[in-house]
Formats: C-alpha cells, structure tokens, sequence
C-alpha cells in the first residue's frame, strides 16, 4: 500500500493549487473515488465526500485537506510542482494520499465495518475555513457522524511517529489591527499636534503590560509583530498602525485577550488625544481533542508509535470545526526532516504515510 500512497501523494505534488480553486486537484480525488464502493458528492465548490455505507446507524469520518501555499518550489525532484509560485509546503499532498490509498482499502476490504465511514476530502485550509463550508453543509448531520479524525505531518518528528494531547491541541488566532488617528504638526511645533507615533509606542507598552498580567496558567500568545507611522523626518505623524496576532486555547479566553488588548490601547492612547480604532480578524476555533476519544484512540493505537505531547501547539487547524458539533482528534505524524512547514525545502520521509494509514485502518475498524 505504501506504492500506492507514494503515488497519488507525488502526482498531487506536482500540481499544488489554492484555495477552493483545485480543478486539476479534484479531478484527479474525482477520477479514484468514481469507480470505487462509495457514494460520492461534491462539497465546498472543490471537495468531496466520500461514504462508504455498511449499515450502520453511526459513521466514522476521516478528514484530510487539499490546498497548497503560494510559495515557490526549488525543482529538487523529478515530481516538484509544475505550477509556478505554488506548493505542497504544509503536507497536504500526502494527507491527500493517505485518505485516497484508504478509500480503495475500504471499497476493497471485505470486513464488516462498525460503523460507515466518510472520508471528507475538504478544501482551503489554509485561509478559507473549508471545514466550515462542509459543516455548514450539513454533511455531519446528514451522515451521523460520531466520531471524527484527522492526522497532519509534522517536521522535527521521528519519522512514523504520531503524537497527540487530550483536551487543547492547538490554537485560536485573530489578526489584531491598531489605527491610531491623531494631528500632524511641524517637529519644531510639535504640541500643536496629537504625535500617533507616540500613541503607538504607549500602545505597545500597554499592550504588553496587559499580557504579563493574565494568569500564569493562562497558555497564550500576544504578539505586536508590525509598527508603521509617519513618512518626513521633520512632521509629527498623525497616523500609525500597528499589528500582531492574539492567540489562545478556548474561545473564552480569547475573548478576554481580545477585549483586554482593545481596553489597554484606549488607556494608553486617551490622554494623548490620539483616536483609536481597534480591529480582530475572525481566526478559526481552538482544535481541542475530546478527551474520552483521544482515550480510546490511545488505547486502539496502543502498540504503534504514539507519544503525548506535553504542550498544544499555538499554530491552528480549521479542524477545529468539526470538533465544535461532534468528538474528534487530530494527530500529527512524524516525517523527519529539519525544514519546517511552510518552508520552500519542506520535504517528507514518504515511508512514513503508511503509518497513518495504519493507523486510520484500526481506527475505522474499530466499535
């Protein structure tokens, strides 16, 4: 099976396409879920569901993710993407793969099922929130799905190694934006102005004062990571932006770093006469593993390589979707390598997929 994993997985890579814009992508998952055991339906303009009916009041269901980054591939290998200023830099090729290679497994197996199984072929991770289109759709309901997996490559962890957490497994983000409006005026007279470079410079302060007093306990991020204002080296500027991101592992606590943040930059900024306008992008929910799954995930993969992460991750998944309406687990599968995700040398050990596989295969067979 690794053969066939290996295969689809650098076919996919050579044509990496974005967002919910995947003709050849999908045509390609079209063309080997069409003759198979499985009632297929589009979703999310670009995705498939695949089910694979054996009965059964409850389904299982497998999620793997289809968009590639806008990022140039060094031409390393015979299979490195034909489409210029696009690749598989985040593994999606061989999530792809993997659920492809278990699509025939399962059309072909011959044992009875616990439960049916969808496998849900889901589009724009990456930036477009494709798992809420497909939960929006109805897909979960329509199919009562019970239960939900997803694995991720990982970089810098031993190939064919799998790790996961209960409870919190990695973040919610919002984009933060800080406008700040003031009065421009000449340095020489410079009170007659309302200074927005000063404001920010306070903003910044306070920002951080605000994140040193949320509890120890408290696992978050807050990061200002861009300051711009002022284009004359003789005029105080009357405008200033700034930006970072807000990250944290519940929706609650999100709100209250995000409520806090807005707070800290009206203090700093009133007394300076300087207007503020602060701004959150609607990031995706935190992916959070239910606890009784993850437990009986453990204990089906007991005897494989499985280790638990002691700390989430304060990236994010759109994952996190599914896990809103029912129970599921994310897990991430080691490939080796140095080179992180979202990097141009991102590379994989393609003998660890077959891992996955394995491992989707137990839990699909399992009550």
């Amino acid at each position: 099976m690794l053969e066939t994993i290996v295969r689809h997985r650098r076919h996919l890579h050579a044509i990496p396409e974005l967002g919910y814009n995947l003709p050849e992508t999908s045509a390609y998952v079209r063309a080997h879920l069409e003759p198979l055991a499985t009632r297929l339906e589009s979703v999310a303009e670009s995705g498939f569901l695949a089910f694979f009916d054996a009965g059964r009041a409850e389904s299982v269901a497998f999620r793997c993710d289809m968009d590639a980054l806008p990022i140039e591939e060094p031409q390393t290998c015979p299979y490195a993407s034909k489409h210029p200023g696009r690749m598989h830099a985040c593994g999606h090729d061989a999530h792809m793969a993997i659920l492809l290679t278990l699509a025939q497994w399962l059309s072909s197996a011959g044992k009875p099922l616990p439960r049916n199984v969808l496998l849900i072929f889901q589009p724009a991770e990456e930036s477009g929130a494709g798992a809420r289109r497909v939960v929006e759709n109805g897909a979960l309901e329509r199919y009562n799905v019970s239960r939900i997996f997803a694995l991720h490559v990982q970089p810098g962890l031993c190939a064919g190694t799998m790790a996961s957490r209960s409870g919190a497994m990695m973040a919610t983000s919002s984009e933060v934006r800080i406008r700040l409006r003031g009065k421009a005026a000449h340095a020489a007279r410079w009170r007659e102005g309302r200074d927005a470079m000063l404001a920010g410079a306070e903003a910044v302060r306070a920002v951080y004062a605000f994140e040193r007093s949320l509890p120890a306990e408290m696992r978050r991020l807050i990061r200002l990571c861009a300051f711009h204002a002022g284009a004359s080296t003789n005029i105080v500027p009357d405008f200033a932006e700034l930006s970072g991101t807000a990250r944290a592992f519940s929706r609650e606590d999100h709100a209250r770093i995000k409520e806090g943040i807005a707070a800290a930059v009206r203090s700093a900024c009133a007394p300076l006469g300087v207007e503020t306008k602060v701004a959150f992008s609607e990031g995706y929910p935190p992916t959070v593993n239910d606890p009784a799954l993850y437990a009986r995930f453990c204990a089906l993969l007991a005897d494989m390589p499985l280790k638990t992460l002691d700390e989430p991750d304060l990236t994010t998944e759109d994952f996190s979707f599914y896990q809103e309406r029912v129970p599921g687990v994310l897990f991430y599968l080691g490939t080796g390598g140095d080179a992180p995700l979202h990097s141009p040398a991102f590379q994989l050990d393609e003998g660890a997929l077959l891992i996955g596989l394995q491992a989707f295969q137990r839990l699909a067979l399992a009550n």
